[in-house]
């Protein structure tokens, strides 16, 4: 996409942990969490903040004691724990992230874990709760609208060309973007567009005012029934499944909250032999968008443990 000369990469991070990939850089660096797995097992206390572990994200917060149904005394109780404690983990989901200052908020955390010590020892840290590995791992991997200009380097110095540096459309800019008729052309790889964004009529008379609707998915949803002048639904093969190719099998991989990159291989058989991998047709879109480009591709050597 970079090459075709567009930034605009509307994704599920715009609309959850958006402040975390702001705002958690300006306060350890990275946007990410800086806890593994072992650290549970080594944390004194953990403080879930805006998350409801068992079922879902809550997606907003009421005021610190008048209305938010707890005392004082239960307060000052979480915070004598926290002072006791010499290694603490702070997780958080929607419920700090989905604010007007979400990204300020989430640095607040980071300078309460910063009071205590609790960066860089065992048993301490920040985990931003995900719900889903794309989440984090599409950011991982450069899909981002508003790309650092150091970033954009390192993509012209390995790959060849120049790419854009004007941001793009995230996901309000996206949908606004169809209202007015400068937008054209949306692709969609998976997920649920039309019904995760908030505004769901603005979104629907959006989405139906596109020259072309394209869904690469695993499975229909609302999305497949609200499209563009003309649709296509593209099948393709889900993580569950076998990828097989003319070079052999291959694998995807995900990236977890603890920032772990693994890889995944499906078992069963594909629902059609005529079933392509996400990143067969993303590749062969390329090819037939781009068929003179000069992209260079970089082979990587990947060891499985």
């Amino acid at each position: 996409m970079r090459a075709f000369g567009t930034n605009n990469f509307p994704d599920c991070s715009n609309m959850c942990h958006e402040p975390t990939s702001r705002g958690l850089p300006h306060s350890i660096g990275v946007g990410k969490g800086t806890v593994t797995m072992a650290d549970w097992a080594k944390a004194e206390a953990i403080f879930v903040i805006g998350q409801n572990m068992g079922t879902n994200s809550p997606r907003m917060m009421t005021d610190l004691v008048r209305v938010s149904g707890i005392e004082e005394a239960q307060i000052r109780r979480c915070a004598e724990i926290y002072i006791r404690t010499s290694a603490t983990i702070i997780c958080y989901g929607m419920g700090l992230t989905q604010h007007q200052q979400g990204a300020r908020l989430l640095q607040q955390v980071c300078n309460l874990l910063f009071l205590r010590g609790n960066f860089g020892k065992p048993g301490a840290g920040i985990a931003p709760i995900r719900g889903h590995s794309n989440v984090q791992g599409d950011r991982t991997v450069g899909i981002d609208e508003q790309p650092a200009a150091a970033y954009l380097d390192r993509v012209r110095d390995v790959s060849g060309f120049d790419p854009p540096r004007e941001h793009g459309h995230h996901t309000v800019d996206a949908v606004k973007a169809m209202r007015a008729g400068t937008a054209k052309l949306f692709v969609g790889m998976s997920g649920n567009f039309v019904r995760a964004v908030p505004d769901t009529e603005r979104t629907y008379e959006a989405m139906r005012n596109l020259d072309l609707t394209v869904g690469i998915s695993t499975k229909l949803n609302r999305r497949h029934v609200v499209h563009g002048k003309e649709a296509l639904t593209l099948p393709v093969i889900s993580r569950s499944e076998r990828i097989e190719t003319e070079a052999g099998e291959q694998f995807v991989t995900i990236e977890d909250a603890m920032s772990k990159v693994t890889a995944s291989r499906g078992v069963l058989d594909p629902a059609s032999p005529d079933c392509l991998s996400e990143v067969e047709i993303v590749c062969r879109m390329a090819r037939a968008t781009l068929p003179d480009s000069s992209i260079k591709s970089i082979p990587v050597k990947i060891r499985l443990a």
